[in-house]
């Protein structure tokens, strides 16, 4: 495992450490269990040579995007229902990029 990887998995264990589980479920959805599987997903296309560097980069790029709003939602230990769906759309958006450039 290269150092940036294991840097950038320490980085998201910190993330949900701090941001409390109390936080991680809103209707039902746990979102960063959804954006560390997104990028699982996209890890895993690079792999299979799906998706190029490039791409993968972009793919991420919108991951840390996300992750970056979910954060900033749920500082206030509350993510209301507007803020659900804008993550929710955020997700599926990022899902069909990725279906898109494997499929492309």
């Amino acid at each position: 495992m290269n150092v940036n990887k294991l840097v950038k998995n320490l980085l998201v264990a910190a993330m949900i450490i701090v941001s409390g589980s109390a936080v991680a479920k809103s209707a039902g959805i746990d979102y960063q269990k959804e954006i560390a599987k997104l990028g699982s997903a996209v890890d895993g296309a690079r792999k299979a040579g799906q998706i190029n560097h490039s791409e993968q980069t972009s793919l991420k790029k919108e991951l840390a995007e996300i992750r970056k709003l979910y954060l900033q939602y749920s500082k206030d230990q509350n993510i209301t229902p507007q803020e659900a769906k804008a993550l929710k759309i955020k997700l599926k958006k990022s899902d069909l990029n990725l279906f898109r450039k494997k499929y492309d």
